[in-house]
């Protein structure tokens, strides 16, 4: 019987421990969904076609994920500042045409601050 009691005694705290600590975690994942920026870019070549990107910004870097349906070559421009002369630095990433795939960017010391797509 003592047996009994203490499994009880052990095992709803640990169930209440869960529920607490699930609101939470969805509600980071939810944060994190959030903060995906999406672009995308018409193709000239063929028509209805898109050249489509997504990233996160972080603290000391940036992934660029990237699918491009155009038929020639598309430019991703990505500037962050810093601290020090000049004030800011401008990445350019290239993504031939008809490719899929990510890029990693590193800002460190310094912080995101814009992306375009266009040719640099």
């Amino acid at each position: 019987m003592q047996y009994r009691k203490l499994t009880r005694m052990v095992a709803v705290p640990a169930l209440a421990l869960t529920m607490v600590a699930t609101p939470a975690m969805a509600a980071t994942a939810q944060a994190d969904a959030a903060a995906v920026k999406r672009m995308s870019k018409s193709c000239s070549k063929p028509k209805g076609k898109k050249f489509n990107i997504s990233f996160s910004p972080g603290k000391q870097s940036t992934t660029f994920y990237f699918n491009n349906h155009c038929s020639h070559k598309s430019y991703i421009k990505v500037r962050t500042y810093t601290t020090g002369k000049p004030n800011y630095t401008t990445k350019c990433i290239r993504v031939n045409a008809k490719t899929k795939g990510k890029k990693k960017v590193w800002h460190v010391g310094g912080r995101w601050d814009r992306t375009q797509l266009v040719k640099c």
